[in-house]
């Protein structure tokens, strides 16, 4: 179990063409031949910006709340036909349009004044 740990979090440093700040072993990589790491993508696109300049936006949620809204979020991922959908990317889209178009901004105040 521990191993397969180890080795998903590998992947996913690799993925982003990262490395972990200390890597254990893996006792199994011995016996396999040497897999070639996948190339590093470029993860500053329109939907993930790049740390340098960024500022954090921090919501908490209880696990009712995180539950619904990642089954929301799932499924406006496949209503879009994407395989995968950030989080931030739905905030600031939400926010954006609730900057721009009356009606979005009339339900954010009537929700904010509801409570």
């Amino acid at each position: 179990m521990a191993r397969q740990r180890v080795s998903q979090a590998r992947d996913a440093f690799a993925r982003v063409g990262t490395s972990p700040v200390s890597a254990a072993p893996d006792p199994g990589a011995a016996d396999t031949p040497a897999a070639a790491a996948p190339p590093a993508r470029d993860v500053t696109t329109s939907r993930r910006r790049a740390a340098t300049g960024s500022v954090a936006f921090t919501v908490r949620f209880d696990q009712a709340e995180a539950l619904a809204d990642d089954q929301f979020v799932l499924s406006l991922r496949g209503e879009l036909g994407r395989a995968r959908l950030d989080k931030a990317e739905v905030v600031r889209v939400l926010l954006a349009a609730a900057r721009t178009r009356p009606e979005v901004r009339a339900a954010l105040v009537d929700g904010l004044t509801a409570d």
